[in-house]
């Protein structure tokens, strides 16, 4: 891992090594190893790169790199796992360095960029300038596991691997996009390709767009992204029938394909290990490492003293099966409260997942034994793991009852008679899909799901797919509802088929992975999820929908793989996220922080915010008569974001 900046202008700029140095600053903690930097002789294009060295020790591995021909000139962020084989494929034996950036610039200068995104398996983003077409190509991995971000103005392109070397650059403040806050105040993080600022995209996973200096002058510039994959056009049904046939066969494929990709990925020359949680994604990734290792590999977890939260002594009982060496921590009240103060600068725009906090603490644990950290990220996206995946099989058999039954039904659960509700289900097929713990959290969704007049209405509710005006906002500021990924209506399956793609395309790129990829190079730590394998993605998508989610049991193909690896009694258990306390600490021990980033005067500062309604909400969660956690926390985590700027 590494981070990438880039500036071309359409005119000379005498200041653009300082301003692209400046730049390139702002990105130390993505790769404190190395330092490059490439200008062009008119002053009109300029690269930079820092590197955390992974595969190719030496500087012959530094960018940013020429292609032996001098045409093409690139930056790199990421890693390409099959580089041997494209080498190889490509006859590029006679390259100087063993690093996959050099395997990528010659095979671009031999075959294209758009035949060599079509065979690069990894996860990256590139920037890469054309002397002869005058062109700068921006390109982004098929699932987004590394960020890019660009932007037009003042006829310039500046493009960089996160949002602070935009703004450093951009010579003028950036202004946030009310619409694009409104979104993020509905999801808790920013769909991409919208970013917090006005006139600055996120490139979409599974994307390349191509900049020409001569267009800049042009104010109408209008250059789109265009897909070098899709994961839609990508399904193979005819295996699907053979799988529906034969279980035993998907269950044989899918450990080849997650073995293969777990090898490719542990290839390093620095030290690796994973993240271990005791739970089915992370407890697979480990089990296949370690069955690839010749010695103990290296695994972590952190624990939590509130039992609700804590999950170490499951990861303990796995990593001891396994015979890992595994690191446990702690973590403390003070330790998990001191990190908090500087997520509005690790994430660079407004992030309000709870488990950045975890995260940052098991990156930083890891990065003291590690360079590379493998994760079992994707497995729940993938293959059905969340609560809404089961409760969507379970409106398949709740939709035949009438709207008046279901909305009866919904007020009982809503005020908490559970037990009346169970007697009128009994002996529906719908208690059976009934999640085993049945929480707060479930209480909530199952609401939602029993007051949903149509399946529609349920899946465009569950992913908050229309972009609402949100009460946190000033509603008079909000001038368009932005477009967030609407093509899942067209998407061919059934209502969980429809759901675990929006999940991965859309909250696995812009929520979880934007918080493991900030987390882990905040603490400069490479981080790889070996689901995230595009022929992995391609083949868990073409699967039967019973063998990902059947009936209440959710990744049933998943569970059945490790069942080979892992005894069963160390992985059965109710599934718990990863997540910290939040509404209790802000009325507890973090209220006074809390307190202080939530006066009148700040709420106010930028007229951005329905300051009275917020404060309102924080008045009635500090006494008790309401729960406003989430809708707090991504308030405190905004205005944070705001005092880091």
């Amino acid at each position: 891992m590494c981070g990438i900046s880039g500036i071309m202008y359409a005119h000379a700029n005498p200041q653009i090594s300082s301003i692209s140095k400046l730049m390139n600053e702002q990105l130390v903690h993505r790769g404190p190893d190395a330092s490059g930097q490439w200008v062009e002789t008119n002053n009109k294009v300029a690269l930079a790169h820092r590197r955390l060295s992974i595969l190719g020790l030496g500087d012959d591995g530094n960018q940013p790199m020429s292609s032996r021909c001098g045409r093409f000139i690139v930056v790199f962020n990421g890693e390409i796992y099959n580089f041997k084989e494209i080498k190889q494929k490509l006859k590029l034996d006679d390259l100087n360095s063993g690093s996959d950036t050099e395997v990528l610039i010659e095979a671009i200068s031999k075959i294209g960029i758009t035949k060599t995104l079509g065979i690069a398996n990894g996860m990256f983003a590139f920037a890469v300038w054309d002397k002869k077409k005058l062109c700068m190509t921006l390109a982004r991995d098929r699932m987004g596991e590394k960020p890019l971000y660009y932007s037009i103005q003042n006829s310039s392109l500046i493009f960089a691997s996160e949002l602070k070397p935009i703004a450093k650059a951009s010579g003028v403040k950036l202004k946030i996009c009310p619409n694009a806050l409104n979104l993020y105040f509905q999801h808790g993080y920013i769909p991409g390709p919208h970013s917090i600022y006005k006139h600055v995209n996120k490139l979409l996973p599974g994307h390349l767009i191509e900049f020409y200096q001569e267009n800049l002058t042009n104010s109408d510039i209008h250059a789109q992204p265009n897909p070098f994959w899709e994961l839609r056009h990508s399904l193979d049904f005819e295996r699907r029938m053979v799988y529906t046939k034969n279980p035993d066969e998907a269950i044989a494929d899918l450990i080849s394909l997650l073995e293969q990709s777990v090898k490719n990925q542990m290839i390093s020359d620095v030290p690796i290990g994973s993240f271990l949680s005791g739970g089915i994604d992370s407890s697979l990734i480990t089990a296949l490492m370690q069955k690839h290792s010749m010695n103990p590999i290296n695994t972590f977890s952190i624990g939590f003293h509130d039992n609700s939260f804590n999950e170490a002594h499951h990861a303990k009982k796995v990593a001891n099966f396994l015979g890992t060496n595994h690191v446990e921590h702690y973590v403390s009240a003070d330790e998990a409260f001191g990190v908090i103060p500087g997520l509005g600068k690790t994430y660079d725009e407004p992030f309000a997942d709870p488990s950045q906090i975890p995260t940052y603490l098991v990156s930083k644990i890891a990065r003291k034994n590690v360079t590379v950290a493998l994760s079992g990220d994707g497995g729940d996206e993938l293959f059905g793991g969340y609560n809404r995946h089961v409760f969507l099989k379970m409106w398949e058999s709740f939709e035949r009852f009438p709207y008046q039954a279901r909305h009866f039904a919904g007020k009982l659960l809503n005020v908490g008679q559970k037990i009346k509700l169970f007697n009128i289900l009994e002996g529906i097929d719908f208690i059976n899909f009934l999640p085993k713990n049945l929480n707060d959290k479930v209480s909530k969704i199952s609401s939602r799901l029993i007051n949903i007049k149509d399946s529609h209405e349920l899946i465009r509710s569950l992913s908050k797919i229309d972009s609402l005006n949100h009460p946190a906002i000033n509603e008079n500021l909000i001038s368009d509802h932005l477009e967030v990924f609407h093509d899942f209506e067209t998407y061919p399956g059934s209502l969980m088929e429809k759901m675990t793609y929006l999940d991965a395309m859309k909250y696995l790129p812009d929520d979880i992975l934007v918080k493991v990829d900030r987390a882990s190079m905040a603490n400069s730590l490479e981080t790889r999820a070996p689901f995230l394998d595009y022929k992995l993605v391609e083949f868990a998508f073409g699967l039967p929908e019973n063998l990902r989610v059947r009936g209440r049991d959710s990744k049933w193909i998943l569970k059945q793989a490790l069942f080979k690896l892992v005894p069963r009694e160390l992985i059965e258990r109710p599934k718990m996220g990863f997540g910290v306390p939040v509404g209790s600490w802000i009325k507890g021990p973090l209220k006074d922080w809390a307190n202080s980033l939530l006066t009148e005067e700040k709420l106010n500062r930028e007229r951005l915010l329905n300051t009275k309604l917020i404060r309102d909400r924080w008045l009635e969660h500090q006494k008790g008569s309401a729960n406003w956690d989430s809708f707090l926390w991504s308030v405190l985590m905004f205005m944070l974001w705001m005092d880091s700027q």
